[in-house]
């Protein structure tokens, strides 16, 4: 009988360690298997947000040609044209800056969206024209209100500063996503945005932004359930899912930024929401009334910032169509512009000319941007060389810390393009905006 126990542990023993052996191999591989899961997720997702951000960036340089020559277009000298053909072209061309500057907007979510899913949440502040801020959204705005049937009121406050410094792609984004809202939850009535000046000392001031409409509003428990996903979301700086809605992420946009949005609404009678940000004053200087129509880039409202027929700019880019566009949008200015379409031929002229500003595009063949620039500091340390490129503000401080002056981003602002080559420029080479000057055909390469 003792033999028979003894057996019996043995055999137990001898089972129970089989088990355990068992049960480890079968959670290791469970874990393996869960590991490498969670690893094809991350590939997955990471492929997706590369597929965004590469397409969106690939999507830019088009756009970038199509408002180039759409502002060319607007500039065209129309003497000897028949008005009612002139008037016919403006207007197409006026369209078409509308549906560009609509498209880059949607173009620039993308971009932030497959951003935002990799890095999560951080401040890119630079200083930025309040007014150039807010035209593009109204422009886009506009159209979608019209295709609807609904009216749009934008009220700005005239003594608003006109330079501020903050993270102007995040206002942006909430106001969009805002204003998009409530033109999709309205179909009768209007749509308005009211942008405040509620507090200001010395250089700092308080913004207070309101978007309004008369849709059908929200229910008691729809409204709570609204504030619900603000508070959730607003002091939450991990990574954003797509599962998050655009709510949510302009929640914990202006969270970040220093402000809380709020909501109000009345069942059968409209929605509002709101926000306050805080923001440093670049320049005090009022910004007068905002409409479209006296920022409007053709022909006759046009005028550059400055004319220095002796300042040189090279640019080098390998698509002959975007050389072709900053120099045509350069033309005004009468800068002389060289242009190069490769790195090797960049770098060359470097070495034998003069040049006041360089612009580095994209550069397929032979060198590429970084490398060009590597030589051209080899050539002069000092030189002026800015990055043309699709990337947003954010990348500014990855080509600053690279060696580049700065960025020049996608579609190119003409008005940010002056602004730079007048940074490099002596007084004595400019005539600035307001004299009378002729903004004829400048010198060519």
């Amino acid at each position: 009988m003792r033999y028979f126990v003894i057996a019996f542990l043995l055999l137990f023993a001898a089972a129970l360690v089989f088990w355990l052996v068992r049960r480890g191999m079968i959670i290791r591989r469970q874990y393996r298997e869960l590991a490498r899961a969670r690893d094809e997720a991350e590939q997955a997702g990471g492929a997706k947000n590369r597929f965004l951000a590469n397409i969106s960036q690939d999507i830019l340089t088009p756009i970038n040609t199509i408002m180039g020559l759409d502002q060319m277009i607007l500039r065209e000298d129309a003497k000897d044209v028949p008005k009612e053909y002139l008037a016919s072209v403006t207007a197409y061309a006026a369209e078409v800056k509308k549906a560009s500057e609509a498209l880059m907007v949607l173009v620039g979510d993308l971009l932030e969206l497959s951003r935002l899913e990799s890095e999560g949440l951080s401040l890119s502040e630079r200083e930025y024209d309040v007014r150039e801020m807010l035209l593009p959204l109204l422009s886009a705005v506009k159209g979608r209100c019209a295709a609807k049937g609904l009216e749009f009121k934008a009220e700005v406050d005239e003594m608003l500063p006109g330079r501020m410094y903050g993270d102007v792609s995040k206002i942006r984004q909430i106001l969009l996503s805002l204003l998009i809202n409530a033109v999709k939850y309205t179909d009768v009535g209007r749509v308005m945005m009211e942008v405040s000046m509620e507090e200001r000392t010395d250089m700092q001031c308080v913004l207070r932004f309101r978007i309004t409409d008369t849709g059908m509003g929200m229910k008691k428990e729809e409204l709570e359930q609204i504030r619900r996903l603000l508070e959730e979301t607003e002091d939450h700086n991990g990574p954003v899912f797509g599962s998050i809605s655009g709510l949510g992420i302009s929640a914990r946009y202006a969270s970040i930024l220093g402000g809380k949005l709020a909501c109000e609404s009345t069942y059968g009678e409209g929605t509002e929401f709101s926000f306050r940000l805080p923001q440093k004053i670049e320049d005090a200087s009022p910004i007068g009334s905002v409409s479209e129509a006296e920022e409007s880039l053709d022909r006759a409202s046009y005028v550059p910032q400055f004319i220095a027929p002796d300042c040189d700019v090279l640019i080098a880019d390998d698509d002959p169509v975007n050389l072709e566009v900053i120099r045509g949008l350069l033309q005004a200015t009468k800068v002389f512009v060289t242009t190069a379409l490769t790195g090797e031929e960049c770098l060359q002229k470097v070495r034998n000319a003069r040049y006041h500003v360089v612009i580095l595009g994209h550069l397929s063949s032979g060198y590429d941007g970084w490398e060009t620039l590597r030589r051209i500091r080899a050539v002069d340390e000092k030189l002026p060389v800015y990055a043309l490129t699709a990337k947003g503000r954010e990348a500014e401080e990855e080509y600053l810390a690279g060696g580049f002056s700065g960025q020049l981003a996608k579609p190119v602002d003409v008005r940010e393009l002056e602004r730079i080559i007048m940074r490099h420029i002596p007084e004595s080479m400019m005539e600035r905006r307001g004299d009378k000057v002729s903004a004829g055909t400048g010198k060519e390469a």
